[in-house]
């Protein structure tokens, strides 16, 4: 017998990251998904004894996507009509997703009719209240185009501004700012469960500092953080586990199904239904809820990807190896 074959799904998986790779980086002008068909076929086509060469030349190609610019799956909008920068721009738009209230100023998603807009509110000392998804608001602001630097060590505005699900970049100030009608949103039952726990853990009697790092860890929060705790967690390097991310998501679906299983195991109906299936499912809707009250960010969405296929095959009574889990998860948000 010879090397068991990897399953379809990781050569699917990596057939796409490196040709998304190959569209990025090659000069000629060609689809991304071309590029990942002519790598699948070819690795479809491989024989057995070479096939271990070849996943690990798409592991390569994997990893050079994910260091280099992203490829544009789309053509390029005219944002001309929005961006006037002789004095500022008058914005209509619907709030989106989560707002993140931060150290004098609201970030939030501003779905308008010409484009999304990541827009920062400078509060400036005047109270304002979090700004729930659905809100449609009137605000005088200055947008911008943000900047995408390829230098080693800085910050590629551009990709970052991408990867909030938006085009372009606002400021405005609180003044400025007109509440108009609202609208019936996905996310605004999680924006009320973010808000309940947010506002459950900053009236409980203890410090102010325990509470800052709870109402991070559990909301993805920082607003309760002042300058002196941001300063200490950085100078501790510790500050990036207040960030939410996959591994607060893997940390809750693990103590949710073991403790299920566990306590649905000693009911009465332990032997009437799977505790196993009975714990899947409940995981499951916690992490759902929980990537959905922490604003839904690409390293959670991730996590919540691989854990719904390994809780769904647990559901289904089918396993699911992780590293499939983990191919498709890498594949389909670089896809998308």
């Amino acid at each position: 017998q010879g090397p068991m074959l990897p399953h379809v799904s990781i050569r699917i998986a990596l057939a796409l990251m490196a040709g998304i790779a190959l569209g990025a980086g090659l000069p000629w002008q060609a689809h991304p998904w071309v590029w990942a068909l002519v790598v699948l076929l070819c690795v479809l086509r491989v024989q057995p004894s070479r096939l271990r060469n070849t996943v690990i030349a798409l592991l390569i190609g994997g990893l050079v996507m994910s260091m280099s610019e992203r490829a544009q799956l789309e053509t390029e909008r005219n944002y001309s009509a929005l961006l006037d920068d002789r004095e500022g721009d008058l914005l209509v738009g619907e709030v989106e997703g989560l707002s993140w209230p931060w150290a004098g100023r609201q970030q939030l998603r501003l779905r308008t009719s010409g484009a999304r807009i990541w827009l920062t509110i400078y509060t400036e000392g005047a109270e304002l209240a979090p700004l729930l998804p659905g809100q449609r608001i009137s605000v005088y602001a200055r947008v911008k185009s943000p900047i995408g630097l390829r230098g080693q060590g800085t910050v590629n505005r551009r990709r970052e501004v991408m990867a909030k699900g938006a085009q372009l970049v606002a400021t405005a100030s609180a003044e400025d700012l007109t509440l108009l009608s609202r609208t019936w949103s996905w996310w605004l039952l999680p924006a009320q469960i973010h808000h309940w726990a947010l506002d459950l853990i900053s009236s409980r009697p203890a410090r102010k500092h325990g509470q800052a790092i709870a109402a991070a860890l559990a909301t993805g929060d920082r607003s309760l953080m002042d300058d002196k705790l941001s300063r200490a967690l950085r100078a501790s390097g510790i500050a990036h586990l207040l960030a939410v991310s996959g591994m607060h998501l893997g940390a809750l679906v693990a103590l949710v199904f073991f403790c299920v299983v566990r306590l649905w195991s000693l009911s009465p109906w332990g032997q009437l239904i799977e505790p196993r299936a009975v714990a899947a499912g409940t995981a499951l809707l916690a992490a759902v809820l929980f990537t959905l009250m922490t604003g839904a960010r690409p390293s959670t969405a991730r996590a919540l990807l691989v854990a719904s296929l390994v809780l769904g095959g647990i559901l289904i009574d089918r396993r699911l190896p992780l590293l499939h889990a983990l191919a498709w998860a890498a594949a389909l948000p670089v896809s998308y």
